[in-house]
């Protein structure tokens, strides 16, 4: 089955956060790491922002040019003569030019249908005299006639641009929806290499890219963390855990090179990853209710779509600290323990039990290993008829701070 063709553009759309900013250094560092997990294609940047933008450009194709395998590297661009002649100063495999495809933005732009197809082909003819590789865009694709939609890709397949991309650029597509939409124009332009990007206004760009690729899309936009306009794009590192390890893709992508480029990206931004954050969020694998851990201690894949090993988070999850709680049942207790190297027995196990749940609720937290620890020591202490000391230690905790509160 054909590789799915990963473009990131966390470079470019990424950047266009409404708080992110990257530094030349950090756009180097990015790019290389980016590289290095094996991206297909790095959209670098905007030439039309201006002669920095270029340099910037620049600089990161120099860069990336030392590798013995780099991606393949592109620019955006309008759907302007101007743009596509900045374009000419980077040095890039391939050109993106963006045409309006919705009534709505046609109008923005002072376009009607046929002005606009005719511009296509224009500049399509003039980008393809420059550059190896030209690629169209279908910008506002979701609001789009379906059949102006399928002029514009039939102007651009002739005029010899090698990929058409499918652009939600307001985010208001459903996974269905998606599907009819690439569907119609896969069974109209079969060699074409059809190409979706998507934004997250709804919530659902990550849903709508796998979606895409299920209904014939070749090739993917994504950003690393989700950083883009608005509610941001498809995340990079859901889109392709997605597609390697449900459906089954090959993207080309070292999966265990995620964690490092996503805390590098979330470093550069300034945005922290959520501890939920699929993939790679601190608590993305763990358990606090009884009944998923107990399961999970029998069997690893019980509660979990993929294990933390393939996305290289096992080592992220050697101690069960953050998983006692209100919710956690006998068995969980007793692996937690175990794993510290505490063998319980059953008083002490069903004491203990009580004990980490009535803590929980009055800190309004989980607790640490080395807090259920403490609580046991005392435990040991008052001896097996001293549950009703066994209940009070959650409020005496509470008000002495034994132990420093666990994160």
């Amino acid at each position: 089955m054909e590789t799915v063709k990963i473009v990131d553009t966390t470079l470019r759309d990424g950047e266009q956060s409404s708080d992110v900013s990257f530094s030349l250094g950090q756009k180097l560092s990015i790019a290389e790491a980016l590289a290095e997990s094996g991206v297909t294609e790095i959209e670098l940047g905007a030439p039309a922002m201006g002669r920095e933008e270029v340099k910037e450009i620049n600089a990161m194709s120099a860069l990336l040019s030392l590798r013995t395998r780099r991606p393949r590297l592109s620019c955006w661009c309008r759907a302007t003569q101007a743009d596509v002649a900045e374009a000419r100063r980077c040095r890039v495999d391939i050109v993106h030019i963006s045409f309006p495809a919705s009534a709505a933005l046609m109008r923005a732009f002072r376009f009607d249908e046929d002005s606009m197809l005719r511009e296509a082909r224009a500049l399509i003819a003039r980008a393809k005299a420059s550059f190896e590789q030209v690629s169209v865009g279908a910008m506002d694709a979701s609001r789009a006639d379906p059949a102006s939609l399928r002029r514009l890709a039939e102007v651009a397949c002739s005029a010899g641009a090698f990929r058409f991309r499918l652009a939600d650029t307001v985010g208001c597509l459903t996974p269905l929806a998606t599907f009819r939409s690439v569907e119609a124009l896969r069974e109209d332009f079969v060699d074409l290499d059809l190409d979706y990007h998507a934004h997250d206004d709804l919530g659902m760009a990550t849903g709508n890219t796998i979606t895409a690729v299920e209904a014939g899309a070749t090739s993917v936009n994504v950003t690393v963390n989700g950083l883009g306009e608005r509610a941001g794009n498809a995340c990079l590192q859901e889109v392709v855990a997605a597609l390697e390890l449900r459906l089954g893709r090959s993207t080309g992508m070292d999966l265990h090179a995620l964690r490092r480029l996503c805390a590098l990206v979330a470093s550069a931004s300034g945005r922290s990853v959520p501890v939920n954050q699929p993939i790679i969020g601190a608590h993305a694998f763990l358990h606090t209710s009884g009944i998923h851990a107990a399961g999970s201690a029998r069997d690893a894949s019980a509660f979990c779509a993929i294990r933390p090993s393939d996305v290289a988070m096992a080592s992220e999850l050697g101690s069960t600290a953050n998983i006692l709680g209100k919710h956690s049942g006998r068995s969980m207790v007793r692996v937690a323990m175990g794993a510290a190297g505490v063998v319980l027995t059953d008083a002490e196990l069903h004491a203990l039990t009580d004990v980490i749940r009535e803590r929980s609720r009055a800190m309004n937290r989980r607790l640490s290993t080395a807090e259920a620890q403490i609580l046991l020591d005392h435990i040991r202490d008052e001896g097996p008829s001293g549950g009703a000391r066994w209940m009070t230690l959650a409020s005496e905790v509470s008000r002495g701070s034994e132990v420093a509160p666990c994160g």
